[in-house]
């Protein structure tokens, strides 16, 4: 997971799972660096209904560029509130997985 993605979101990644539990919730982190290809597989898969999360177009998203990470959590209010104080930036209810690093 962690190879092509930022340095500082590859420590998360490792992280979040094990913080998540000290604090009495789950987390998973489910996504990370994506190929061209892979952005595009997602990407006509939620334009097909097949996908619960939207993808942007390949090209165009920011796991493209290793500065995003999907994470799932049993306690989203406890992940959002983790994550934004590690410095990510939340996507909000629309697309409730998804974090990256600002401004990047």
């Amino acid at each position: 997971m962690a190879r092509g993605l930022h340095p500082y979101l590859a420590m998360i990644a490792r992280r979040v799972p094990h913080v998540a539990r000290a604090y009495g919730f789950n987390a998973k982190v489910t996504s990370g660096y994506r190929s061209y290809a892979k952005q595009n597989q997602l990407y006509q898969s939620w334009l097909r209904g097949g996908n619960p999360y939207p993808a942007s177009p390949p090209g165009r998203s920011s796991h493209e560029r290793g500065v995003a990470l999907d994470v799932w959590s049993d306690n989203l209010p406890m992940l959002v509130a983790l994550l934004e104080a590690a410095g990510l930036k939340w996507y909000g209810p629309k697309d409730p997985v998804h974090f990256s690093i600002p401004g990047l």
